[in-house]
């Protein structure tokens, strides 16, 4: 069960997929930040991480809600892109 406060390390498929839409993530957030259209992206990846988590015989805690889901997502994406700033 994965539980708030988590670790993407620890389950690396799930960070991998992450990584694989960080370009589209950085892309959305320079120039559509806030739009429809980058809301629709973050609620269709927590959806892919759900699916995959699932799939890999992993479940979220029950009180881990596609809101703290989502936002875990945009934290590590903002993370990452800070980083990479500096």
């Amino acid at each position: 069960v994965i539980t708030d406060g988590f670790f993407w390390g620890t389950y690396p498929q799930l960070e991998m997929l992450l990584r694989n839409h960080m370009r589209e993530y950085y892309e959305l957030s320079v120039t559509k930040c806030q739009s429809k259209h980058q809301q629709e992206f973050n609620n269709t990846l927590t959806i892919e991480i759900r699916e995959e988590a699932s799939r890999l015989g992993w479940s979220f805690a029950s009180n881990f809600n596609n809101k703290v889901l989502r936002d875990r997502i945009r934290c590590f994406f903002k993370t990452h892109i800070q980083n990479a700033k500096k």
